[in-house]
C-alpha cells in the first residue's frame, strides 16, 4: 500500500513539475527589455545603414512623430541626412495605452515617409516597405534599415517585440 501511494505521489509530483516547466516556457525566452538608448544603440551597431544617422533632440523627435510628450518616458531617435529613409527610433512609453498611441505614430511615420519619398527618391521605397515597427509592454521600435531587415527583426524577436 505504501508503495502504491508513493508511486502515485511521485507521478503526480512529476506531472505537476512538467506542467510548471511547460507553462513557464510558453512565455518565450525573451530577454528583459533594455532602455530606449541601449536598444537604439544595438540596432545602430548591428544593423547595416548606408546613411550617417544622427540623434535627434527629444523635443524634435516628438514633433517629427507627432507624439505627445506626456506619453513618453524616454526616447532615442536617429535619422539620416534626408537623402535616405533610414532611421532608428525607440520609445519608452509611460504605460501600455501610451505605447499603443506611439506605435500608431510610428506606423504613420512610415506611411508619411513612403508618400514623401515616392516622388522625391523612389529608390528608398523598398527600405520603407521592409521597415520594422514592433512593440512590447511600453517599448516601441521603428527601424528602417539600408537593406535586409533580418537583423532588426532578430533583435526585436530576442526581446519579444512584435
Amino acid at each position: 500500500m505504501w508503495k502504491k501511494t508513493t508511486k502515485a505521489s511521485m507521478t503526480l509530483l512529476s506531472t505537476a513539475l512538467l506542467l510548471i516547466c511547460l507553462l513557464t516556457g510558453c512565455g518565450g525566452n525573451q530577454a528583459p527589455l533594455p532602455d530606449a538608448e541601449t536598444l537604439a544603440n544595438r540596432l545602430l551597431t548591428e544593423q547595416a545603414f548606408t546613411d550617417e544617422l544622427v540623434q535627434l533632440a527629444p523635443e524634435v523627435a516628438l514633433a517629427l512623430y507627432q507624439i505627445d510628450a506626456s506619453d513618453v518616458a524616454a526616447s532615442a531617435v536617429y535619422t539620416g541626412t534626408g537623402a535616405t529613409a533610414e532611421e532608428v527610433a525607440v520609445f519608452e512609453a509611460v504605460d501600455a495605452e501610451a505605447a499603443g498611441r506611439i506605435r500608431a505614430a510610428a506606423e504613420a511615420r512610415v506611411a508619411d515617409q513612403k508618400q514623401s519619398f515616392e516622388n522625391y527618391i523612389p529608390t528608398e521605397i523598398p527600405k520603407l516597405q521592409q521597415a520594422v515597427v514592433a512593440s512590447r509592454d511600453t517599448i516601441v521600435v521603428l527601424c528602417v534599415p539600408a537593406e535586409s531587415d533580418e537583423t532588426a527583426r532578430s533583435i526585436c524577436d530576442e526581446y519579444g517585440l512584435q
